[in-house]
């Protein structure tokens, strides 16, 4: 699709796309990762016109070209994106990663992706830094969604080898200008730990950038959103049985922004992300 005859897209995805190497009880899984990887699984579910901002290998871009309704132009070759060992371990997850992501640049983000309705940003770590993040906001309209994952991660831990599910806690530096870029935030309940912060923390956090709305995810406890002063829980439908867990949360904010997209308000777009999320885990 190039833009289906200049019709605006209704969402962007930015971030970087990982090779996904799953450790379980029952074995190895191999796989596409990353935040756009699984958004784009969402996006063409739900038959949306969207972008995809990130590098990929050849395989996979032959794989996304196939779908319908997505715009290429922003889907740089990249043999060398980063891979990650994943070991899910009783009530935690922990991993590794292989070749940090290269630094994206404002610059490189297609014209046409400005002009979506709305745009996702989940990084790996700081490959978007905050200039280009204010460069990005500045220049772009619509509803900005923020996954704070990525700027938790620090880069030099990652170049270490280490671990970056576990040990360690660091509140971004500069989390205020994230927030300042952004109009949805999500976190997980392990991010929100790792910055040092409560659910009380988190309320009285949301309070204080009221224009703002905050998700926090629990897993298979559900997910909870701040907005407009007060809170609203929501818990899975059904009862879900899944080898592992990795970018269900992912999936579950990139459905969010889809709802907010297609129009929905915030309220009515966590209920249909929490109806919808059973059929993409």
């Amino acid at each position: 699709m190039a833009n289906q005859k200049g019709r605006k897209l209704d969402i962007v995805v930015a971030g970087t796309i990982t090779r996904d190497i799953i450790h379980t009880v029952y074995g190895e899984e191999h796989s596409f990762g990353g935040a756009p990887y699984f958004d784009h699984l969402i996006f063409k579910g739900l038959g949306m016109r969207y972008g995809i901002f990130s590098r990929a290998p050849s395989s996979l871009r032959k794989e996304v070209y196939c779908s319908r309704n997505v715009a290429k132009d922003g889907l740089y070759l990249d043999e060398q994106i980063p891979t990650i060992d994943i070991f899910e371990k009783c009530d935690r997850t922990v991993a590794y990663v292989r070749n940090l992501p290269k630094p994206f640049h404002a610059r490189d983000i297609p014209k046409s992706f400005l002009k979506a309705k709305t745009l996702l940003i989940s990084t790996l770590t700081d490959e978007i830094s905050l200039k280009a993040l204010n460069a990005i906001r500045r220049k772009f309209n619509g509803v900005v969604g923020l996954d704070l994952q990525g700027y938790t991660r620090p880069r030099k831990l990652l170049e270490n080898g280490a671990e970056f599910k576990e040990n360690y806690k660091r509140r971004p530096p500069n989390l205020e200008e994230l927030l300042k870029c952004s109009d949805v935030v999500k976190l997980n309940k392990l991010e929100m730990e790792r910055i040092g912060m409560r659910r009380e923390s988190m309320a009285r956090l949301a309070r204080s950038n009221i224009d703002k709305t905050f998700i926090v995810t629990f897993g298979a406890a559900g997910a909870e959103m701040f907005h407009n002063g007060i809170s609203a829980m929501v818990k899975p439908k059904n009862k879900i049985s899944v080898t592992h867990s990795v970018g269900n949360g992912d999936k579950f904010f990139a459905l969010f922004m889809a709802m907010l997209a297609k129009g929905y308000s915030p309220e009515e777009a966590l209920e249909k992300a929490n109806v919808c999320i059973t059929k993409y885990i």
